[in-house]
């Protein structure tokens, strides 16, 4: 057997080492990207839990005011 047998098998284990560096890296950088998209549903689920707050809050107004002018339509008139 002479180094030249060996080539092949050297060039199938350089190649596994570049697949595996540009393999984590690509993890690397999908984990960063699903942390940012993560960070950025987090902010878009608490703006919406707020507005979804001032929406009741608004239509429990409405629903007092509309109780409220009701309530004067039925009242006896002296």
């Amino acid at each position: 057997m002479s180094i030249q047998d060996y080539i092949p098998h050297g060039m199938v284990a350089a190649f596994a080492g570049v697949v595996t560096y540009v393999f984590r890296d690509h993890v690397k950088q999908d984990d960063a990207r699903f942390a940012e998209m993560k960070s950025g549903f987090a902010d878009i689920i608490a703006r919406q839990t707020t507005l979804s707050d001032k929406i009741a809050e608004n239509h429990a107004e409405i629903l007092k005011t509309l109780l409220e002018a009701e309530q004067l339509k039925n009242e006896p008139r002296a």
